[in-house]
């Protein structure tokens, strides 16, 4: 598929590629057109368009394409055995487009949630500069005999026990588009600076894992990113991480609750058997809820923190049948 072609549907919507943004490690979804099937898992809040146009620029993120002839990429980090070429390499309607070298890259293929999944190489990869993004040939696999499947939320080619899943999906109005994340070995840190980047300090700071401003400046330069001048703004995701729960009112100040289950309080203790005991506890984790006027406690020990939250739910709703007959 030609890459220009890749983005027509989108641009009906969109106007521009800029629009899709990664919601989370496997939401990918138009700002504009709000294209998916389940809204609620959808949220655009606190995400820019920079953030947005980052995803594909990403040069482990590659598209799954059954159109191109070969792999193409935007960005030759981490490319090895290179060499020039005079052949061409052929898009989508007939397109042909003369890449500047040829080399292959030795890749660690992940799932959308970031798990290693096997190691695999690319061969007689084309560097196209002026490319958007990097293509992956699916028909290429086709032919050296991989398997093709897939669904709804992913699809995969495997071959002798390997395999490449493009779970990574973005929407269109017209269908979807599928990637795959494949993180590039043999990559010095020098050679990232050919890309170039510029981008503000804010935007490296939510990319590099919300640091300070000197660790964050200091890796984007490690990794060849220019910043902008300026000085972060405060940021709403690092507010809420350091926020603290408002301190309960001393005994004095507190007015008591009225009404049964007008106020229960729930606390949550691990129990430990002393170190120099070989024991385990089957059940360490404790749960205590009070109801403040009646002052009755009840105590449950569960396996798991998440064992605890279906029955504290089912207790609280007896609780309100209890009380409304």
């Amino acid at each position: 598929m030609d890459q220009n072609e890749k983005g027509a549907g989108a641009m009906d919507a969109c106007n521009e590629w800029n629009e899709f943004l990664l919601v989370s490690s496997d939401t990918v979804l138009c700002g504009l057109c709000d294209d998916g099937d389940d809204k609620s898992k959808f949220s655009t809040a606190g995400l820019t368009m920079a953030q947005k146009s980052f995803i594909l620029k990403d040069p482990n993120i590659w598209v799954g394409d059954s159109g191109a002839t070969s792999d193409s990429i935007f960005n030759d980090m981490g490319m090895q055995s290179c060499k020039e070429t005079k052949s061409s390499v052929t898009m989508g309607k007939g397109k042909s487009i003369h890449p500047k070298k040829i080399g292959d890259i030795a890749v660690t293929v992940h799932n959308k949630n970031g798990n290693e999944m096997s190691d695999a190489k690319t061969t007689d990869v084309a560097y196209i500069p002026e490319a958007n993004f990097n293509l992956f040939s699916i028909t290429r696999r086709l032919r050296q005999g991989f398997k093709l499947g897939g669904g709804k939320n992913s699809i995969w080619l495997e071959k002798n026990g390997k395999k490449i899943v493009f779970d990574i999906v973005i929407p269109t109005p017209k269908g979807a588009i599928y990637c795959a994340y494949l993180k590039r070995k043999n990559v010095e840190v020098a050679s990232a600076s050919k890309a170039n980047k510029v981008i503000s300090v804010d935007l490296a700071r939510q990319i590099f894992g919300h640091g300070d401003e000197a660790r964050t400046r200091k890796t984007a330069k490690a990794l060849g990113f220019e910043l902008n001048r300026g000085t972060m703004k405060p940021c709403v995701s690092c507010t809420a991480a350091k926020a603290k729960q408002k301190n309960l009112p001393s005994y004095e100040e507190h007015v008591l609750s009225t009404e049964s289950n007008g106020r229960v309080f729930l606390d949550l203790s691990t129990v430990k058997p002393p170190g120099h005991l070989n024991v385990r506890v089957n059940k360490p984790h404790w749960r205590i809820i009070v109801d403040e006027r009646a002052q009755l406690k009840v105590s449950d020990f569960f396996e798991t923190k998440n064992c605890m939250v279906e029955p504290t739910c089912e207790l609280n709703g007896k609780r309100r049948e209890c009380l409304s007959r």
